[in-house]
């Protein structure tokens, strides 16, 4: 697969049966899938062998278009990337199985600083959050929230993860698509508690131990 292709569809198996259902063509044991794109004259064109394997392409007028898959992007390659890669995430969505061990997080909050609880009924049960550490989705974050709380919060699974955009300082992060699985009330899972689980800090965002993760699954 390409770079892109390879990127998206990592650590996934392939749903056979849900290719037709979806929109694709069986053309001779290699599936098809073509929509109109947004952008001017532009469309794309999706094949999935039956091994999994992805090809894709995007047709502008009667040609092949590749721009969108240069080190650096145009305003105009940029936006038909990112239609296309939203296309490929869907069909990996809807289409594939995760294959990869889903890991376990752990996200300090201070609700001093933010309301955790009203930017998940603003955004409909979703939130985006820049982290410095790259997770993927299907792992499970649970948001630790800070006096006068002192416990976990909310538990939540990755849905994307992207690059984060200007504002974040110069070190390297993560916007963080979190969807909002399970809210816990205060004093359900307690600091106290917590510590005698696994839970070594709150003081970062990081990964957690599978017996601390399993503590916390329990109480769910």
């Amino acid at each position: 697969m390409k770079d892109i292709e390879a990127h998206v569809f990592e650590n996934v198996r392939l749903k056979e049966d849900a290719l037709i259902p979806y929109g694709f063509v069986n053309e001779g044991g290699v599936y098809r899938y073509s929509t109109a794109l947004s952008l001017a004259d532009s469309s794309c064109v999706i094949d999935i062998d039956s091994n999994g394997q992805v090809d894709g392409k995007i047709i502008e007028g009667q040609e092949e278009f590749e721009g969108y898959r240069r080190q650096v992007l145009g305003e105009y390659s940029s936006a038909i990337k990112e239609e296309y890669v939203t296309l490929l995430k869907d069909i990996r969505d809807r289409c594939f199985l995760s294959i990869r061990p889903v890991n376990y997080y752990l996200l300090p909050s201070n609700p001093r600083i933010y309301d955790v609880a009203k930017g998940f009924q603003q955004f409909d049960g979703y939130l985006n959050w820049p982290a410095r550490k790259r997770t993927k989705p299907g792992d499970v974050v649970f948001i630790y929230s800070a006096v006068p709380f002192k416990g976990i919060a909310f538990r939540c699974l990755v849905i994307d993860v992207d690059e984060a955009g200007e504002g974040y300082g110069t070190r390297e992060t993560f916007l963080t698509l979190l969807k909002l699985e399970q809210t816990y009330q205060k004093g359900d899972l307690p600091l106290e508690e917590l510590t005698k689980h696994g839970l070594k800090t709150v003081r970062f965002f990081h990964k957690v131990s599978p017996e601390f993760a399993n503590y916390v699954l329990e109480k769910s």
